[in-house]
Formats: C-alpha cells, structure tokens, sequence
C-alpha cells in the first residue's frame, strides 16, 4: 500500500527463475510521488458510497447459444462490462475465450482470459472463471475485483492485444499473410484497393522484433514472438507464446475436427517443388502418412527454405480459411495456395478451417510443408561421335521433375562435340 502525497524512490533488479543467484546489475533510481485527491474527492456526505450493493439474484437462466465477437456482456449488478474478443464453445451453452474487461472510471480495458462462460439471454453473466494474461497468478472473480482494479489505479493505457507490445504497425490495407524472408526481414503481405499484392517490410530485424504488434483495417492482429516468428493474436494466447505449438495442435486435431467438410490438397500444375500423398501404391508406407482421428490422412509438400510455392486445394461446402499452425495467413488465388517455405528442416502444419461462425473454426484438412535447403546441382552433356543428345533444356526440365521432390535443382550444359576413334571400330 502506499500513501497519498508521499513520494517513492526506487530502483529495479532482474534475478533468473532458475537460478536465484545469477542477477543483474540494478536500474538507475526512479523517484515517483503518489498525487493527492482533489478537496472535492475528500469528502462526500451525500454521496451514499459506502452504501453495500444490495444482493441481486438472477431470474433468467435461459442461456445464449449464438455468442459472437464482439458483443459487450454484463456482471448481473449492471455495473461492469467485459467485450468479447474470441470465443470457442466448450460444451453446450458455454464458452472460453478472450475478452476485454473494461474498466470505465480510469478508461482502462484488460485483456482477459475467461472460461465456463454463461450469458442469459439479456447478456448478463450467469457463471464465468477468468484472469487477467497480464498477472496469470491474480484469478479474478466476476463479482469481487475492487482490490484488483484498485491496484491498477496509476494505469491510462488502453490494451488492444495479449500483452504490451513493444512497438505496434497499423496496416492501412487488409493483411494476407505475414512472413519472415531469408534475410530476416519481417514483411506484411497486402492486397490494394485495385487487387495488386503489396509487400511491405515493418522490421529489418525479425529476431529483434519480439512484441512487435502489426495490425490491419479489419482488426486482425499479429504479433512476433521471442524467436522472431510472427503469429496470430490467439495462437500466441493459446500456445504460450509459440512455445507449446505442438501441444495446441494436438488439442485442436483432438477435439475440433470438421464433421461433414474436407479440404484436399494436391499438386498444382506449375509447382515448384514435390509434393506426397498417400494412395493405395504406398500401402506399405501407410504408417508414415498419419492419419487425423476422423481419418483424413494430411498430405506433403517440399519447399526450399524461405522460398515460394503453390499447392492446389479442393474444398468442401462451407466457410474454408486457411492458417498455418502460427495462425498466419496465406494468399489464395483461384484452387491455388501460396505458401511459404521456413529454415531448412522445419516442417510447419497448414490448417484448412471451416469457419463455423466468427469465432468458431474447426479443421477441415491439413497439409504438411517440409523446407529444404535448395541444392544446385550441374550437368556437363558431351556428345560422342555424333550421338543424338537430349536438348539442355528437355533433360534439365527431366531432372528437375524427378528430383524437385528433394529440392534440387539442375542446371545443364552442352559442350562442344568430341570424336573418339576406337580400335578395330570398338568401344
């Protein structure tokens, strides 16, 4: 606690979870002096403020079944109001996600996690868990959070993602797809008003960009973590900041698998690199083509690391977007994909959703992108005698089929003509 009209010195040292005695020099001191009230503020006769809230039991207990991003719901005094950002259904009527609580008296709005969400029908909360993400140790209890907002009192910023970015890019144009380029550059794919694809760099740097916060006019946000990987706002929530990817996978091919839509991937005509899919030839190879638990069987798709490809899709009826496992997303044109290739050996999971509503997506396909450093290779094509030769470019093309797969590259070249006489005309 501390007092009014008092004036606080102060100084900050880091000291590492795990190991207590490896710590840092400390900060510079900062000095900071607690304003007093207003003489207007230090007393209020007839204000009644002390009065307690009188009790207020709930009478409609009939539930919402069509929450949606968004909507501003209630505590059941009428006094506090949480926006919805994200929503997911955990199980009937109710639901878990991320909203903003909004606390109006110091224009202040925390993101907050909240599960076992219920809404009546005249979005008043009739049961509801959350925490704020800033302090995930201080769980808050809808009806009980003066001690939480009083500690807050000295806060003006207004949050508009997870956490406190660093730096924040407002992107004028609707994002297609965010990338990091093999010159770490952190790019922003957009598309203009006349349909023309626009590529912009935000950092030089991506590994020096963590917290960097890149939001468009549609409000879709995307943020870069600690490995210099930009992610969706919700993906970065949900898979802890990129450190668990591959354990939100799994839950989400656990448990939100599309019922009646399949999205199948296949090979564009003008690929680049390889692509693999089960069939009934590689019956044999069936334990290396995993099945999902619904029995879609994902495909694969080679590319050269950093670099670009496209992969045909087929999609079912319904909603269809399509997100990488980071939640980022890739530019459709027509049946084709444009996908991007990571550091060589990373293999990354693109995600075909059904959007269900706008805050409900359920997986309809996934295909797995394999990078590969590209590997040059070159060919010296000598003719013998006269021998008909295959032009450079029909072999070149010819080898480059067989071996794209692998993300090798050929290069052939045709040197001049060489007669060889053999004895008693042999070879």
């Amino acid at each position: 606690n501390v007092d009014r009209g008092t004036t606080y010195h102060m100084r900050v040292q880091a000291v590492c979870d795990g190991d207590p005695d490896s710590k840092s020099d400390f900060s510079d001191w900062k000095s900071i002096t607690v304003p007093m009230p207003d003489s207007a503020q230090y007393e209020c006769p007839d204000c009644v403020c002390d009065d307690e809230v009188p009790e207020v039991n709930l009478t409609n207990f009939e539930l919402r079944n069509d929450l949606e991003a968004g909507d501003t719901i209630i505590d059941k005094f009428g006094t506090t109001r949480f926006i919805v950002k994200t929503i997911e259904n955990q199980v009937g009527n109710t639901y878990n996600g991320i909203f903003l609580f909004w606390v109006e008296i110091w224009n202040i709005k925390i993101i907050c996690k909240y599960w076992d969400l219920r809404v009546n029908t005249d979005n008043v909360i009739v049961n509801m868990d959350f925490e704020s993400v800033y302090n995930p140790r201080f769980l808050l209890d809808v009806d009980n959070v003066s001690d939480y907002i009083d500690s807050l009192s000295g806060t003006t910023s207004i949050f508009s993602t997870t956490l406190n970015p660093e730096d924040t890019f407002n992107i004028k144009d609707e994002i297609v797809s965010v990338y990091v380029n093999e010159g770490d550059s952190l790019v922003v794919v957009t598309v203009d008003d006349n349909g023309n694809t626009v590529e912009t760099i935000v950092s030089d740097d991506a590994d020096n960009a963590d917290k960097t916060l890149i939001k468009d006019k549609e409000g879709n946000e995307y943020i870069v973590n600690k490995k210099g990987k930009p992610m969706g706002a919700d993906e970065y929530v949900k898979a802890n900041g990129g450190r668990e990817v591959k354990e939100y996978n799994k839950e989400k091919e656990d448990k939100h698998l599309a019922e009646n839509t399949t999205v199948s991937f296949s090979a564009a005509e003008k690929q680049k690199f390889g692509f693999d899919a089960f069939n009934r030839e590689k019956e044999a190879l069936k334990g290396e083509y995993p099945k999902l638990k619904n029995g879609y069987q994902p495909a694969f798709k080679s590319i050269a690391s950093f670099g670009s490809d496209i992969v045909s899709v087929s999609a079912g009826d319904g909603n269809i977007i399509y997100r990488d496992e980071m939640g980022i997303p890739v530019v459709k044109s027509g049946e084709n994909l444009s996908i991007r290739g990571s550091a060589d050996g990373t293999e990354v999971a693109l995600y075909a959703y059904q959007k269900v509503n706008d805050t409900t997506k359920k997986i309809a396909g996934k295909l797995n992108i394999m990078s590969f450093d590209q590997q040059n290779k070159k060919v010296y094509m000598v003719p013998v005698n006269n021998a008909q030769t295959p032009t450079e470019t029909d072999l070149q093309n010819t080898l480059n089929s067989i071996y794209k797969q692998a993300v090798i590259r050929w290069e052939v070249t045709k040197t001049d003509p060489v007669d060889i006489t053999f004895e008693n005309g042999g070879m």
